[in-house]
């Protein structure tokens, strides 16, 4: 792309020139600094040495980066005695490496090596390698010299007294036929660049038939996978089982076995509830006995109690009777001798149990009781109902979420398989786009068929407009015959006439010889580069252009003489390089001058036997090719000294410095080591 850059001479946009310099550069510039970015090339030509330069400003203004509207693109030549020449640079470029010339020497990937199916490009190496352009101006010239001859001979038959009026109405209709044919011509170059253009890209679309039909399928499979994923995923979604858990009542699901425990506590307790009740009752209803009794019989001796005799005694007063009781009297006497007779009576009594806290002082087991009760009978059967619900729902959720898992899966090994289609097959576009294609193909064989049956009518036009321009000369020829210079004239138009097809002739000719030459070595390189695998040959086809062009088709073929139709990245990588180093080998011995090869990553679809063979055929090549690969490098990034051993050219390995941070370009730096001197 730098190359691309310096030779690049017509206007541009500044954007692509800024965008080749270094990040670091500009984040080196200070404040209100100032600093002149190049690319440079220094080279030799014919013993002389260059130096192309292209520069523009940079400057840092206000945080801002500017760069000057102008960008300077100069070149020096360095004389013998050291003294450096100015040169425009356009000038230097087209004398010494012209842009026709650089379409065979540049080559960035595998996709820009077909340089001979490029508009014009055989036409180019035709007038580089063949004598053609010497026909084409030798026919220009006949061309004027006949078109000169055909105006005196007209003048002559004008001057022609005998039969004047005859001649004049066969001029006059000739001349009409003529403008016919004019317009009938610009007609048929028209539809014939229309046909060819659609069986151009008819021819270039049907080669990918197959890859269309296996794309198509794919897609197809692909909407139909990512609408069962949709499906599926709606599906899930409309289900959420935590939300479930609560509102739908999932959470009971399992429960039936609490609800028993539920149930069997509740009776215990209602049961020790009404136990307690029972017995609390009896002894109530002994109180109430021993209370009656009490009425109905004296005081019990129980009565007052014991500590309640010793609060009388201490107060000195009977709380019974209201009077009272001073000690030494008879009435203390009286209820000394009490409390010591109910002493007396309850040592030999058994003490009464002591009156337990009541039990199920709140009503908490009703309540509870009454859950359970709300939760039985219909409300039980409706929420079985539903748990049964609940294991279905379950189910199809796990169903589905595998289901889903596997064309979640298949979705993404289809679009694998799409991806890998369109890099097997070279195709940087939209998958739809390519489909659309597909549609362009029928329409363009549809057309094109159209189109060939107007040529067909044309053409008969054409021929029969000309059959009538030579009746009319054969008619003027009759008329004129007694006339010697007419005569002349005539004689000399056609001999005019013969030499211009005699120079057709030739150059289509040495055209078609070139083209064998230029086939030959193709597969004796492409033998090379494939040994040991499938290679078939490879066929030139040359066809006329209706604009009157040249232009040149290769087909891989097989053995049988048949189109190979489906050749992978690799074979269609060799095909091209065959030409090319073909190409180089002829354009070599036709020139003194030796232009390079300059390749970026020109086998990343090759195996390691054909980079081999590659780098062989470089290798011995008596001219200068520069390489930009990964090929010599190991799997773990060192230089395959291996390899590099069996190579006799110098080897250098261009890297980044240690320090990069990944993501930041700022911070790139490039080291270049020797390998190999």
């Amino acid at each position: 792309e730098a190359l691309c850059t310096l030779f690049e001479y017509s206007e541009e946009k500044k954007d692509n020139f800024i965008s080749r310099f270094s990040k670091k550069a500009e984040r080196e510039l200070q404040e209100g600094d100032s600093k002149e970015m190049s690319l440079e090339l220094f080279f030799e030509h014919k013993e002389q040495e260059f130096q192309l330069k292209k520069s523009c400003v940079f400057s840092l203004k206000n945080g801002e980066l500017s760069v000057s509207d102008t960008i300077l693109h100069r070149a020096f030549a360095e004389l013998d005695s050291g003294e450096r020449v100015f040169w425009e640079a356009s000038e230097l470029i087209e004398r010494i490496f012209s842009t026709s010339l650089q379409q065979f020497c540049l080559f960035r990937g595998e996709s820009e090596l077909d340089v001979i199916s490029k508009a014009n490009a055989f036409g180019e190496l035709l007038k580089t390698l063949s004598d053609i352009a010497s026909f084409d101006d030798f026919r220009k010239y006949v061309d004027e010299l006949s078109i000169t001859a055909g105006k005196r001979l007209r003048g002559e038959e004008r001057k022609c007294k005998k039969n004047s009026k005859e001649i004049g109405k066969i001029h006059s209709s000739k001349d009409k036929a003529k403008a016919e044919l004019r317009d009938l011509n610009e007609e048929i170059s028209s539809t014939q660049r229309n046909r060819d253009a659609l069986e151009s890209l008819y021819n270039k679309l049907k080669d990918k038939q197959d890859v269309f039909q296996m794309l198509d399928e794919l897609e197809k499979q692909r909407k139909e996978t990512i609408e069962t994923q949709k499906r599926l995923q709606a599906s899930i979604t409309s289900i959420n089982p935590n939300i479930c858990l609560l509102d739908d009542l999932w959470i009971l699901k399992g429960f039936n076995p609490i609800f028993e425990d539920f149930r069997k506590k509740t009776d215990h307790w209602n049961s020790e509830k009404r136990l307690a009740r029972d017995k609390a009752k009896i002894r109530e209803e002994a109180k109430e006995e021993a209370m009656k009794e009490a009425k109905e019989s004296v005081l019990s001796i129980l009565t007052p109690d014991e500590s309640a005799l010793e609060n009388l005694i201490k107060a000195e007063r009977c709380e019974v009777c209201g009077r009272d009781a001073k000690k030494g009297t008879e009435a203390y006497q009286y209820m000394c001798e009490r409390l010591m007779e109910l002493k007396r009576a309850l040592e030999g009594r058994e003490k009464e149990p002591a009156i337990s806290k009541q039990l199920f002082c709140s009503k908490h087991i009703e309540e509870i009781n009454g859950i359970y009760n709300s939760l039985t009978g219909e409300t039980q059967r409706e929420l079985n109902i539903n748990m049964d619900h609940v294991d279905k729902q379950m189910k199809k959720l796990l169903v589905e979420r595998k289901e889903l898992e596997q064309v979640t899966k298949t979705l993404q090994d289809i679009e694998q398989n799409i991806k890998n289609l369109l890099i097997r097959n070279n195709i940087n576009e939209p998958v739809q786009d390519v489909l659309n294609k597909r549609e362009l193909l029928f329409d363009a064989f549809g057309q094109a068929n159209r189109l060939e049956g107007k040529l067909e009518q044309l053409y008969k036009q054409k021929n029969d407009i000309i059959a009538k321009m030579e009746d009319y000369d054969k008619n003027l020829s009759s008329l004129t015959k007694d006339d010697p210079n007419v005569e002349f004239l005539r004689k000399v138009h056609e001999i005019l006439s013969d030499i211009r097809r005699a120079f057709e002739e030739g150059r289509e000719t040495n055209a078609n010889e070139l083209i064998a030459r230029l086939e030959k070595k193709s597969n004796e390189y492409l033998l090379k580069l494939s040994a040991h695998d499938f290679y078939g040959f490879i066929k030139l086809v040359h066809n006329k252009k209706s604009t009157g062009g040249d232009e040149v088709k290769a087909e891989l073929r097989e053995r049988d003489g048949g189109i190979y139709k489906y050749p992978n990245e690799a074979q269609k990588t060799s095909e091209s390089l065959a030409i090319l180093f073909a190409i180089a080998e002829l354009r070599q011995k036709k020139n003194d001058d030796i232009y390079p090869l300059i390749f970026d990553a020109p086998t990343s679809s090759f195996s390691s036997g054909r980079e081999s063979n590659f780098y062989e055929i470089v290798n011995n090549f008596k001219k200068q090719c520069l390489i930009l690969t990964k090929d010599l490098l190991t799997v773990g990034g060192n230089p395959d000294l291996e390899r590099i051993e069996k190579l006799t050219c110098k080897v250098l390995r261009i890297q980044k410095k240690p320090n990069f941070t990944p993501g930041d370009l700022a911070t790139l730096e490039s080291e270049i080591k020797v390998i190999r001197a």
